[in-house]
């Protein structure tokens, strides 16, 4: 606790009790004059400064009471995206060449059109997902960090393919892996995985306002470590709606003063 909250707290209890005693004709030390002989005056003194005690307290009440809140927005465009990523379901084909198929779905890398081309062909691609959480950045992203699953099935070897797929939509994009495999049911280890895509982003010159993580594919673990890591930062996450209308929602958790008076 800060020196002033602590100072505030303890000026309030004094300054209480000195006024109540004075009050009721019981000075905490009749041996001195002052509290004998002019009590009132003692009481009003010390009920004067019991009233800026408290109102200084309230004021700083943001460090005794915290509680979390959860901001749920529309998604502002960023330069940076940390992405943990879903295993394929459907094979991507067309790779080597760089024209990219799913299940003879030709993708033109026009997100809205290849996502509307796979609902009417009725493919349902985990990858399409990831195609939606980047379409609100595509015309901003700059840098995309992605952080791939271990274990059968797992992610992290299908990283290089994300990678490619990402750059056919966003040409421009610096796409950087995460260097080993993550648990994704390990909150720790999705936490520092997180992390250090953050610090890949700050070292290329973004601020953390401008970095989202997408945590449409991990776990419910992914969602938790998303939240805990925005807290007290600036850094937010999206995750991708699974019912229609299929948009990614932006969400920041927040230390919130509660409004007492």
């Amino acid at each position: 606790m800060p020196f002033g909250a602590f100072a505030l707290g303890l000026a309030s209890l004094l300054s209480g009790g000195l006024a109540v005693n004075s009050f009721t004709g019981s000075p905490p030390m009749p041996w001195l004059p002052l509290f004998h002989d002019h009590a009132l005056r003692v009481g009003g003194a010390c009920t004067l400064a019991f009233v800026l005690a408290s109102f200084g307290l309230l004021k700083l009440r943001h460090q005794f009471l915290a509680p979390r809140t959860l901001y749920e927005r529309e998604v502002r465009p960023r330069h940076g995206l940390i992405l943990l990523l879903s295993p394929p379901d459907i094979p991507l084909d067309g790779i080597p060449e760089g024209a990219f198929s799913v299940r003879g779905v030709p993708l033109t890398g026009d997100v809205e059109t290849d996502d509307r081309a796979l609902v009417a062909a009725g493919v349902r691609w985990r990858w399409q997902q990831l195609l939606r959480g980047l379409a609100p950045h595509r015309s901003k992203v700059s840098h995309l960090y992605l952080i791939g699953s271990k274990g059968d099935p797992g992610s992290f070897d299908a990283l290089d393919d994300a990678k490619s797929l990402i750059l056919h939509y966003a040409r421009d994009a610096d796409v950087h892996k995460h260097l080993e495999a993550v648990d994704f049911e390990d909150l720790n280890a999705l936490t520092i995985a997180i992390r250090t895509g953050v610090r890949a982003h700050m070292k290329a010159g973004l601020a953390l306002s401008d970095i989202m993580i997408d945590v449409t594919g991990g776990p419910k673990t992914a969602s938790i470590a998303g939240a805990i890591f925005t807290l007290n930062s600036n850094v937010t996450f999206q995750y991708v709606q699974t019912n229609k209308p299929f948009k990614p929602r932006e969400y920041d958790l927040e230390l919130s003063v509660p409004n007492l008076v």
